[in-house]
């Protein structure tokens, strides 16, 4: 991940729109509030800050041309209104697409692809950075305990073994751990215990059938 650290580093502080490519739970999102935090529009209003706009390859051809209108001139109207407004903004997007092949298909515009793909930063899939596993496993964790409103502090051992198991194993163990963590924080209450500090087996969340 080093090179793809110091590509932050050196493209933060520009203007030039970036496509972050990379298949699922890599880290995507991540990159796009590294490049907005280090970037001079971190402290900026909206309309001059950052559009963050994850898989991108999903937007349908119609919207597509509103998008690149956007991008070239600033200009777009409000749903339901005529009035046109403007913003300076810098586009950062991200997909798990490969956007030739959407281009090829017909799906995608090359014209917006030209746009948006001003730098490409490509992240390597979670198979061959191990070490970042458990860096973004904190992450999510953190994120999730914050929409749902729980105080969880960590993983425990077992929750950890995820991190170490071989692919394909550990994807299917991984997305089964977050939907169950998920559907546990919204069921519980108020539990502030860490799950470190849980006996093994004693919450969904760490527990071996996870």
């Amino acid at each position: 991940m080093r090179p793809v650290i110091e590509m932050i580093s050196r493209v933060a502080p520009s203007d030039a729109n970036v496509l972050i490519t990379g298949e699922n739970g890599t880290g995507k999102g991540l990159v796009a509030q590294a490049l907005h935090a280090l970037s001079p529009r971190a402290s900026r209003t909206m309309d001059e800050g950052t559009l963050f706009m994850d898989e991108i390859a999903n937007i349908p051809l119609a919207q597509q041309a509103k998008l690149l209108r956007v991008i070239e001139t600033g200009d777009f109207e409000r749903v339901g209104s005529s009035k046109t407004l403007h913003a300076n903004v810098r586009i950062i997007s991200a997909t798990n697409s490969n956007l030739q092949d959407e281009v090829a298909a017909g799906r995608f515009r090359q014209d917006l692809l030209f746009r948006l793909n001003t730098i490409q930063i490509a992240l390597p899939p979670l198979r061959d950075r191990r070490e970042d596993i458990m860096l973004l496993a904190n992450s999510f964790l953190r994120q999730h305990t914050q929409r749902y409103r729980k105080q969880i502090s960590g993983f425990n051992e077992t929750a950890r073994e995820v991190a170490t198991a071989p692919f394909p194993r550990k994807r299917s163990r991984a997305r089964s751990c977050d939907r169950t963590s998920r559907a546990h924080g919204a069921r519980s209450t108020n539990k502030k215990k860490a799950v470190a500090d849980r006996p093994a087996g004693s919450d969904p969340i760490v527990s071996a059938t996870c």
